[in-house]
């Protein structure tokens, strides 16, 4: 059996990086961020929805002079960094690799290692004016997205049409948070449905204090509908504050009609985020009926902040395919920490430690994210 001192050595060797890290002297779409700030996802990404894309910012002010744990000290030092090839066209780029290394606790649990190169996401914009956004992101694998966009609506109102990802709950940056693989939203889904993104259209409001988005799509991850069925995506939120506190609430529903029979595949749920001060913690919950069953699905994270470019965080994952059965449940706690180096630079050690349908294993992994 995994003892407490085989745990006690990982935990030291976690340590060990974050110090390694320190001496020698996240930016993806991280909803703690919408939450730390009281603001749309748009404030530092073109798409209303987060993820892909900075815009200038996000590439630029928030990158160079929020995060990293030596800021540029003028903003002189900032022109240096121009995502912006002219005035119609914008690049960007998202690259993550990493180590990890799988220990169980008995010979029956899975143990290795291994480098994995996570994401490889190049981004293109095109601009003919102030408010016509034409997006493409390509990453690794065949996941793509490819939408026009068009805002100056009402109430800071937007147009999607294309391919993305559907805007529902929290879009989680680390794609093993349960919320978004048993859901399909995951790239590398082992729990859920696989969808990632969707091609159809959605409309969404994003002022400041609360925001609105409905999406109507295939329902399938290839980029053709060969089943005729159709799904609809629909996201709300509120920010307000309350004492000191900035709060987020909100819900969300997908109806996933497969084939034009009954739909076998719907989720709702809820989701909010609470920060004081250094403080910040989000969560999200989800019902799934697919195939008759009924599962029950959540995320929590804590993130706390102990200075600039550094950001240590506990999350929690829980996922019950089946509420009526006692087996297949799976949990996971994570423990992390975010190095932000430079402007473009971030360093996230972390150990997890896995129970899957009572198979137990404990997970090591070194990553390296950088970003334009």
């Amino acid at each position: 059996m995994f003892s407490i001192i085989n745990r006690f050595k990982i935990l030291s060797l976690i340590n060990i990086l974050i110090i390694v890290s320190i001496s020698v002297s996240n930016v993806s779409a991280t909803p703690e961020f919408a939450v730390q700030y009281k603001q749309t996802c748009q404030l530092c990404h073109h798409n209303p929805t987060g993820g892909g894309m900075r815009a200038l910012y996000g590439a630029q002010y928030f990158s160079y002079m929020d995060l990293p744990w030596k800021p540029f000290k003028d903003f002189e030092e900032l022109e240096q960094i121009q995502p912006k090839l002219n005035d119609n066209f914008q690049i960007g780029v998202d690259f993550r690799s990493l180590y990890w290394n799988d220990i169980g606790e008995t010979e029956s649990d899975p143990d290795g290692n291994s480098y994995l190169t996570m994401q490889g996401d190049l981004y293109f914009a095109f601009m003919p004016s102030d408010k016509t956004f034409i997006y493409v992101e390509k990453g690794l694998t065949s996941h793509f997205e490819a939408f026009a966009q068009f805002q100056g609506l009402p109430m800071a109102g937007v147009i999607k049409a294309g391919r993305f990802v559907p805007n529902y709950g929290w879009r989680f940056s680390d794609h093993k948070s349960f919320v978004r693989d048993a859901l399909g939203f995951s790239a590398y889904p082992t729990k859920g449905t696989p969808l990632v993104e969707d091609s159809g259209i959605e409309i969404g409001f994003y002022p400041m204090e609360w925001e609105f988005s409905l999406a109507l799509t295939n329902g399938a991850p290839s980029t053709i509908d060969a089943d005729d069925g159709k799904a609809v995506t629909a996201r709300t939120a509120a920010r307000f504050s309350l004492f000191n506190a900035n709060v987020t609430i909100g819900g969300s529903y997908r109806y996933n009609q497969i084939g034009l029979s009954s739909p076998d595949l719907r989720f709702g749920g809820g989701f909010w985020g609470l920060n004081h001060g250094r403080l910040t913690y989000i969560g999200e919950s989800d019902w799934i009926l697919r195939n008759g069953k009924t599962g029950y699905v959540t995320t929590h994270k804590v993130d706390y902040r102990i200075r600039q470019g550094w950001d240590v965080s506990y999350s929690y994952d829980f996922y019950d395919p089946d509420i009526d059965l006692k087996e297949g449940i799976a949990t996971r706690s994570r423990i992390a920490s975010n190095l932000y180096l430079t402007g473009y630079l971030e360093l996230i050690p972390a150990i997890e430690f896995n129970e899957d349908n009572n198979i137990k294993y404990t997970t090591t992994e070194l990553q390296l994210h950088v970003w334009f």
